[in-house]
């Protein structure tokens, strides 16, 4: 990006971060407002979640406005795979400075990878006790999230 102006791509695999399918659109908020302050989240910041059609149904429409929240289908990691889709065939990566995986999965080094190749910083926002040694050997940065956490506890 152009001037002092850095923006963020935030990829959430929201079930995850709600710490499995019982997820409500209560814990998601309460996820959101833990996250964004480790993760140094801006206005201006793009978050883009993806969540099991299961949850998807049950929290889209209490989401906060500024998350873009994804249906995924189902099955095993359907989340996982629609926002590695999104971030590597659908999103313009060149418009954003560094992309946070919100995630512990192995599978999100394909991300980071991509982001590399287009010279972006890449962090992982992850569980400590659920993070993929591949994954947080693949970014730049990782930021573990159960510091503090009420539903990681």
């Amino acid at each position: 990006m152009t001037g002092t102006a850095r923006r963020a791509l935030h990829l959430l695999d929201v079930e995850y971060l709600g710490l499995g399918p019982k997820l409500t659109s209560r814990d998601l908020e309460l996820v959101l407002r833990h996250y964004r302050p480790m993760v140094g989240w801006h206005v201006g910041d793009h978050l883009v979640g993806a969540a099991s059609h299961f949850v998807y149904r049950r929290i889209a429409f209490d989401c906060d406005r500024d998350l873009r929240l994804l249906p995924a289908g189902r099955g095993p990691d359907a989340a996982d795979l629609r926002l590695i889709d999104e971030a590597t065939h659908v999103i313009d990566l060149t418009r954003y400075d560094r992309v946070v995986v919100a995630s512990g999965d192995h599978i999100f080094g394909i991300v980071a990878d991509a982001a590399h190749d287009l010279g972006l910083e890449v962090w992982a926002a992850a569980y400590e006790f659920n993070l993929a040694r591949s994954l947080a050997a693949a970014v730049d940065h990782v930021v573990d999230l159960t510091v503090g956490h009420a539903l990681a506890a």
